[in-house]
């Protein structure tokens, strides 16, 4: 039985990061990548943002089933 490898430099798939590369090359309109944060101001300096959704690579994300939220202080 004969096994197949994926290069991988850092656990990154090199042979799809060309592809992705490549597809970007070809459609710069994929590098666009919005994202739609909202910021919640706690008090003084502090406030926390939240990053529900984004759009990327040509389409609305729908992967993501958490948000990402820090919090900041001045």
């Amino acid at each position: 039985m004969s096994s197949v490898t994926t290069p991988s430099i850092n656990g990154i798939n090199v042979e799809q990061l060309g592809a992705n590369i490549s597809s970007i090359q070809d459609n710069t309109e994929l590098a666009k990548f919005p994202f739609r944060a909202t910021n919640t101001w706690i008090h003084g300096g502090r406030n926390r943002t939240t990053i529900r959704e984004f759009y990327g690579l040509g389409k609305e994300d729908t992967l993501k089933t958490e948000h990402f939220t820090k919090a900041f202080d001045s």
